[in-house]
């Protein structure tokens, strides 16, 4: 089955297809900066120096394919499909979508780019960012990934993603 990793610039989203048109995409980061479109530099500046509140994207997206689908996330400077077993692909969307919903009973807010984002229970910190994270989606998925995850740096080697 594939999905795929869209790296739009410094923080990447994964894209998964859930079957008959249905795709959702899942991005992690920092609750303020990303969740609330908080731009104010002190909030840049907590969420790369010390642990914030992160926060869980999820969009819901009916399409034909998945070429159709990326067209409603935006920003996307390259996509990276992969190939992977179809039963770790549902494993991680249950574990996503349970996190998710776990997530909402806190706090919920919707974007005008149609993310939904929850408060997630983990803290967002340099060493623990959406790359971060992304990689340990992807390790999920039976990927290797190579190289220490700080930025979104991705590439794609014989089906399997690597982040350098």
């Amino acid at each position: 089955m594939a999905v795929y990793v869209l790296d739009h610039g410094r923080h990447p989203s994964l894209l998964i297809p859930r079957g008959e048109g249905r795709f959702v995409c899942y991005v992690y980061g920092d609750w303020k900066w990303y969740g609330m479109s908080s731009r104010r530099s002190g909030d840049a500046v907590a969420a790369l120096l010390w642990p914030t509140r992160a926060t869980l994207g999820r969009r819901e997206i009916e399409a034909p394919d998945a070429a159709e689908a990326m067209r409603y996330v935006d920003f996307t400077q390259a996509v990276h499909e992969i190939h992977v077993e179809g039963d770790s692909v549902q494993r991680l969307l249950d574990r996503l979508d349970a996190r998710f919903s776990a997530g909402a009973r806190r706090a919920r807010l919707t974007a005008e780019d149609g993310f939904d984002f929850v408060q997630d229970q983990s803290l967002y910190v340099w060493w623990h960012n959406c790359n971060h994270v992304m990689a340990g989606w992807l390790r999920e998925l039976g990927c290797r990934t190579r190289g220490w995850a700080l930025l979104s740096n991705w590439r794609v080697v014989a089906g399997n993603a690597s982040s350098e």
